[in-house]
């Protein structure tokens, strides 16, 4: 079957293809009688020139129309909802940061740390078994955008200013021994493989696969605040101005959402979307602790 030309979110048109539809559901958990119901239905709607983020918003909708589908609905949303934790990238900064503590690494998030040259801002610092990691986080609003290899360039001239810097002072404790570079989006070919070849770590979407972003938030269970429709735009960015990015970071901090305006009964609807997504176990990783590098 020849199927319309649709508009991918990088502006490049290609032919609709149902099998994405169909890996995109699966990787929600969607049971496979309603993907084979779903990718039937939109593929009948798919009209030439067609954005794809319009093909997966329907898609979304007949999944949302199920309450037994609730919680596959949510986590289809997945990447959208990272995308809009924008404008800025601190909150994605946390997001990455949460997914790592709970990966049992022990993080700090923004920063500053003094290089041979000059002062750094390191978006996460985490360490686990005597391994520390300097991690730049590159966020895009459009999943369509890729981190070439400037950005790699980019984050490995600073982990060899500040490991310069390092040797000289002699400290092993403070000493960063990788690094890393984690994208919401995905990476150029020339960046991959210059990465591998120095020795840094790529975390992207889907990158490396079965162990990408979106593996290590299904995984832990820590997803962004902006996947709720129980919380408005507004109370969302309010909560992320305020470092709350995560679902997770938002259960311990019940009296700052109670602040921000979210009432009781909308309040419990929160906790039950959370619940859906996270697992009873939320509210369990303790407050992380400022400290900065020197």
């Amino acid at each position: 079957m020849q199927y319309p030309f649709v508009i991918k979110a990088s502006g490049i048109r290609e032919p609709f293809d149902p099998t994405k539809l169909e890996t995109s559901l699966r990787h929600a958990g969607t049971p496979e009688d309603m993907i084979v119901s779903i990718v039937n239905t939109v593929s009948a709607e798919v009209v030439e020139n067609m954005e794809t983020r319009d093909i997966y918003r329907r898609a979304f909708s007949l999944l949302r129309k199920n309450k037994t589908y609730k919680p596959i609905a949510l986590k289809y949303s997945l990447r959208r909802a990272v995308a809009e934790m924008g404008p800025n990238g601190h909150p994605f900064e946390e997001l990455v940061g949460e997914l790592l503590r709970y990966k049992g690494y022990d993080v700090r998030v923004a920063i500053m740390v003094k290089g041979w040259c000059v002062e750094h801002e390191v978006d996460v610092s985490a360490r686990q078994d005597g391994t520390h990691r300097l991690i730049e986080c590159k966020f895009h609003n459009n999943h369509g955008i890729r981190s070439d290899l400037k950005t790699v360039l980019y984050v490995q001239a600073r982990f060899e200013d500040i490991e310069k810097r390092q040797l000289q002072d002699d400290s092993e404790h403070d000493r960063f021994h990788e690094a890393w570079l984690a994208s919401n989006t995905k990476f150029t070919e020339n960046a991959i493989v210059y990465a591998e070849c120095v020795g840094m770590k790529l975390l992207s979407w889907s990158y490396p696969k079965g162990a990408g972003l979106r593996d290590l938030m299904n995984e832990v269970r820590v997803f962004p605040i902006t996947i709720l429709p129980g919380l408005s735009l507004s109370q969302k960015q309010a909560l992320m101005n305020r470092g709350v990015a995560t679902c997770t970071q938002l259960v311990r901090n019940e009296a700052l959402a109670r602040e921000l305006g979210v009432m009781p009964k909308k309040w419990a609807q929160v906790k039950n979307e959370i619940a859906l997504l996270c697992g009873p176990s939320a509210k369990e990783m303790p407050q992380e602790d400022e400290v900065v590098l020197s």
